[in-house]
Formats: structure tokens, C-alpha cells, sequence
């Protein structure tokens, strides 16, 4: 039981840091994909799905491992 607490403590751990990480570099991310001002503008736009996307799917990759192996 307690390998499962401290998966869970380490899995979310990094994926807020992974969000945070994504948060700050998106801009310059998305300069270094495109210089189309129109994609740009559109994909910054969604930013924050991306950023959000580690935090919403953590839990079901760290179930999947309990569970499945």
C-alpha cells in the first residue's frame, strides 16, 4: 500500500511540474515551431489545454501501472 501512495506523490509531483515547465516555455516553444502569425495565434490560443493535459491524465497512467502489471 505504501508504493502506491508514493507512486502517486511522485507521479502527480511531476506532472505538476511538467505543467509548470509547459506553462513558462510555451511561448517560445511555439515561436521555435512556427513563424506562421496565424498558427501561432491559433495554437496559443488552446495553450491552456496543453498545459492542463499532465494534470488530467496523470491519474489514469498511474492506475493503469497499478493495475495492469
Amino acid at each position: 500500500m505504501m508504493i502506491i501512495k508514493r507512486t502517486g506523490i511522485v507521479s502527480y509531483s511531476l506532472a505538476i511540474l511538467l505543467s509548470a515547465i509547459w506553462w513558462l516555455a510555451m511561448p517560445s516553444y511555439l515561436d521555435f515551431m512556427t513563424n506562421i502569425e496565424s498558427v501561432f495565434a491559433l495554437a496559443y490560443e488552446y495553450h491552456l489545454y496543453a498545459v492542463l493535459l499532465p494534470l488530467v491524465g496523470v491519474g489514469a497512467y498511474w492506475l493503469d501501472g497499478i493495475f495492469l502489471v
